[in-house]
C-alpha cells in the first residue's frame, strides 16, 4: 500500500460514505463564523449613527461608538486656514474631561493651535475667532474624516461582497458534501440491503 492509500484509510468517515468527517465538520464551523461574521457587520452597518433633528441630520450627535470611533481615526493630524494672510495650523485632540451627561456632544473634541509665542491655544467649540478671519476647523476635520470615510467604505464593502462568495461557495461545497452522503448511503444500502 502506498502512503495515499493508508491515509485515506485511516481518515474518519461518516457511516457508510467516503465522506470524511474533517472536511464537513471544517466546512460547517468555517461557514458558521462567515454567517457570524456577515451578519455583525449587517447589523453594525444598518444601524443609524446619526439623529435626525427637524428634518436635518444633527451631524454633532453621533450616537454609534464605532461611527464615532472611525470618524476620529479618518480625521487628519492637522487642517490649516489663512487669518490675515499667516497661516494657522489647527489640531484636534479628544477631550478627556468630557462629560456626556452634562457637555454638549461638540465638546467631546478639542481644537486647538498655537500662537506665535508657540503657547497652545484652544478654539472654543471648535471656532477660531482671529484677527480678521473667524473659521470652523472641527467642521473641516468631519469634513476631511467624513472624505476618509468614503475611500474605507468601499474597500468594506469590496470585502462584504468576497465574504458573501465564499459563504455562498462554501454553503455549495456543503450541500455538495451532503448530497454525496446521502448518494452514499443509497449506494452501500442498494449493495447491502440487509443493514
Amino acid at each position: 500500500m502506498d502512503k495515499n492509500t493508508k491515509e485515506k484509510k485511516n481518515r474518519k468517515c461518516i457511516a457508510g460514505t467516503n465522506v470524511p468527517v474533517s472536511r464537513v465538520a471544517v466546512t460547517s464551523v468555517v461557514l458558521a463564523l462567515l454567517l457570524g461574521l456577515l451578519a455583525f457587520a449587517i447589523a453594525v452597518f444598518s444601524a443609524k449613527p446619526y439623529d435626525v433633528k427637524d428634518g436635518q441630520v444633527d451631524v454633532y450627535k453621533v450616537t454609534s461608538t464605532i461611527y464615532s470611533h472611525a470618524i476620529v481615526a479618518a480625521m487628519p493630524e492637522t487642517i490649516s486656514g489663512y487669518d490675515n494672510g499667516e497661516e494657522v495650523k489647527f489640531y484636534i485632540e479628544v477631550n478627556d474631561k468630557y462629560n456626556s451627561k452634562t457637555d454638549d456632544p461638540i465638546e467631546q473634541y478639542r481644537v486647538y493651535y498655537y500662537n506665535k509665542d508657540g503657547k497652545k491655544l484652544i478654539a472654543s467649540n471648535g471656532i477660531y475667532r482671529g484677527n480678521t478671519e473667524t473659521m470652523y476647523p472641527l467642521i473641516g476635520f468631519f469634513i476631511a474624516g467624513m472624505n476618509s470615510l468614503k475611500v474605507l467604505q468601499k474597500v468594506i464593502i469590496a470585502v462584504f461582497v468576497v465574504l458573501i462568495v465564499v459563504s455562498v461557495a462554501l454553503l455549495g461545497y456543503l450541500i455538495y458534501l451532503i448530497v454525496k452522503v446521502k448518494k452514499d448511503k443509497d449506494y452501500h444500502k442498494k449493495l447491502n440491503p440487509n443493514k
